[in-house]
């Protein structure tokens, strides 16, 4: 009975990359005459299902296939690599983000301080406004004429 590679792969639990590449370069000769195309779908002989199963149960090391085990260790070490750089990376900015509010909320502090100083001495100025008009309106007319 015919199998897709599809099926392969998930009997054998893995990608349908690793089974195309077995049949077109790591396993090209011996698999050969068990493959057939069906309407551009490739399916395979039992014989040829039996061959790749052995070589997935046996972990053999097929020229080719180590290449692309190196180069994805290599790749997942880079990737992990450069999340650590971007994990390092973020922590510090978050880091230089918080000094940067905290530095704003003391200034805010400070304008706040700076303000209420303020009000402060404007009501006082108020009070000293109000008392001196206060004795210029309890100056007699007769005292106001002689400034003059």
């Amino acid at each position: 009975m015919l199998k897709t590679v599809a099926e392969i792969a998930d009997k054998c639990g893995v990608s349908r990359v690793a089974i195309y590449k077995r049949i077109n370069d790591t396993m090209k000769e011996e698999l050969k005459p068990f493959v057939v195309k069906k309407e551009n779908v490739t399916h395979l002989l039992p014989e040829g299902v039996e061959l790749i199963e052995q070589s997935f149960a046996n972990k053999q090391d097929i020229k080719g296939e180590n290449e692309s085990t190196d180069s994805d260790t290599s790749v997942s070490s880079d990737s992990k690599e450069i999340l650590e750089r971007l994990n390092r990376l973020e922590s510090e900015y978050i880091d230089t983000l918080k000094q940067e509010l905290k530095r704003k909320n003391e200034q805010l502090e400070k304008k706040d301080e700076l303000l209420q100083n303020f009000q402060v001495i404007v009501r006082q100025n108020q009070e000293r406004i109000a008392e001196l008009e206060g004795e210029v309106q309890k100056q007699s007319w007769w005292e106001k004429l002689k400034w003059w």
